[in-house]
């Protein structure tokens, strides 16, 4: 908490504090989904096998446990790409950032 204030500054880190409160509370309580805070591909990556791979493995994994994605950005690019691979924007933080909370739900077995 010291370096986190010392660092960056209470006003700053009262700020991260309250948006991941917000993020946290929209979540659901059970725990019951994957989530990721960072879903990058490495720049040399982009486009290629692993990245089209990454992403087969954790649709595939959602679907086998039977549950949702959630993950949140702050870049309008990367929500349009995650809107296009079936993710939705359930809620949004808008502060100096505006900040998506997106979720693609499990699809049905099959």
């Amino acid at each position: 908490m010291k370096l986190a204030f010392g660092a960056i500054g209470i006003s700053r880190a009262l700020k991260i504090q309250k948006r991941e409160s917000f993020i946290h509370k929209h979540r659901p309580a059970d725990g019951n989904f994957l989530y990721f805070w960072f879903w990058g591909i490495k720049t040399s990556e982009r486009g290629k096998y692993s990245a089209i791979e990454s992403k087969k493995f954790i649709f595939e994994l959602s679907k086998r446990l039977d549950i949702p994605i959630y993950l949140e950005t702050s870049v309008v690019k990367n929500k349009n790409v995650y809107e296009r691979y079936g993710f939705e924007t359930y809620s949004l933080w808008q502060d100096e950032i505006n900040l998506w909370l997106l979720k693609r739900e499990a699809p049905a077995q099959t």
